[in-house]
């Protein structure tokens, strides 16, 4: 069944934020009618793609044109996301606000009057024109110009609408995170995997330095650490596991836990998320970088 959300009538809001030295900022920038229309056009398409999600899993492929849906807790930076919702209350753009190289630069349009929908897209909207003499055609001459250029490719990343989180672009997603943000999230799922399975000294740090900059391997601990399964989880059961795998169980397990190094954490995060199978007919063994749930 569809899923039902609210139109794409009342007060549109265009919102630009960026990372400075240790904060978020976030600018509200005045549109003309004209304008609203394209931002709402293009609001209306992505929310028709919302209509049909699936569960949002980390490790899980995206294909074009689905959506997946999460809790809007899922959205690992709180404090974008608190910026960016203020909309048409926050401090008016300037020329000066508006220029290119913003680290971290993404746009929000917000749709709607109270509690508003919160359509996300993790580019920079500021034209990064770097010829000398910039100019437009005003009455057949060509007229210099000075202020800045924005412009939109139509695309949106995510959408928040209430408690939850509609995901379009799974990569733009999870790059509107800063490093901050990440890092904490990434510290919270080594250590529900710490709590279900011991983990050698020293291992708990090996882990999240592993995930730290690669996105496959954090998506692989993101689920994991989610796994209804992982609470009934044995050293045991993952000896069996590994085994299986044609692996050697002493590489990975130590006497009091997961023996975790540089070179085994993929391997052992495969383990854990249920990644590594053998093929029916031709027997090999493979790992999956992806996968859907089929049952």
């Amino acid at each position: 069944m569809p899923t039902p959300l609210p139109s794409t009538d009342g007060l549109i809001n265009l919102v630009v934020a960026w990372q400075s030295a240790h904060s978020i900022e976030a600018r509200f920038v005045k549109t003309e009618d004209d304008i609203n229309t394209e931002l709402r056009r293009t609001a209306r398409a992505a929310l028709e793609r919302a209509s049909h999600p699936i569960k949002y899993s980390p490790d899980a492929a995206l294909e074009d044109g689905l959506c997946m849906i999460a809790p809007r807790d899922e959205f690992l930076d709180q404090d974008l996301l608190t910026s960016l919702a203020k909309g048409g209350s926050l401090p008016l753009a300037s020329s000066s606000d508006l220029r290119p190289n913003k680290t971290g630069c993404c746009y929000a349009v917000l749709v709607g009057n109270a509690n508003p929908m919160i359509f996300i897209r993790r580019r920079t909207p500021i034209v990064n024109a770097t010829q000398t003499i910039r100019a437009r055609l005003v009455s057949g001459a060509l007229v210099k110009i000075e202020e800045p250029l924005l412009a939109f490719d139509g695309k949106f990343d995510a959408i928040v609408v209430g408690d939850s989180v509609y995901i379009l672009d799974q990569n733009g997603f999870e790059k509107l995170f800063s490093a901050e943000s990440t890092t904490k999230a990434v510290n919270r799922w080594v250590n529900k995997v710490a709590c279900a399975i011991p983990i050698e000294e020293g291992g708990d740090a090996t882990l999240a330095h592993a995930v730290a900059d690669n996105m496959p391997l954090r998506r692989r601990l993101h689920a994991a650490a989610n796994q209804p399964y992982l609470a009934h989880v044995t050293l045991d059961t993952l000896r069996e596991a590994i085994k299986a795998q044609k692996a050697n169980p002493d590489e990975y397990l130590g006497a009091n836990g997961l023996r975790l190094t540089r070179t085994n954490v993929r391997f052992l995060l495969q383990v854990l998320n249920d990644d590594l199978f053998q093929g029916q007919l031709s027997e090999h063994y493979y790992a999956a970088g992806t996968k859907t749930r089929r049952s």
